[in-house]
């Protein structure tokens, strides 16, 4: 993945885990008193949903970490591959006119290219 893409994708995903936890913040614990969240607005919290809410930050956690999980199901030959190459911004996975990636593959960011079985 290029430099510029990688930077977007980080972007995006900064704001995703700001709004994972504003929406922890509002579904958790009933509070009084008034909180500002990280957008900027300013609120007094919670439905209550503490469970739930906890569930929010974790997730929020690990894609700040980068980790993250996509799933890409179809038939075969109908562009999974060339969807997931457009997503990472280079091509990654191969394609082919006959079934080339009919295997489940992971991909991790990291400092070199290899595959490994």
């Amino acid at each position: 993945m290029n430099n510029s893409a990688f930077n977007l994708a980080r972007e995006k995903s900064d704001k995703i885990t700001s709004a994972l936890r504003d929406i922890s913040v509002l579904i958790g614990e009933r509070n009084e008193q008034s909180i500002t969240l990280e957008t900027g607005v300013t609120i007094i919290p919670g439905l209550g949903c503490s469970g739930d809410a906890n569930i929010l930050v974790q997730r929020a956690n690990e894609i700040e970490q980068g980790i993250f999980n996509v799933l890409v199901l179809g038939e075969f030959k109908n562009g999974k591959s060339t969807l997931l190459n457009a997503m990472l911004g280079e091509e990654v996975l191969p394609s082919d006119f006959l079934p080339c990636t009919a295997i489940i593959t992971k991909i991790v960011y990291g400092n070199s290219d290899e595959v490994l079985n």
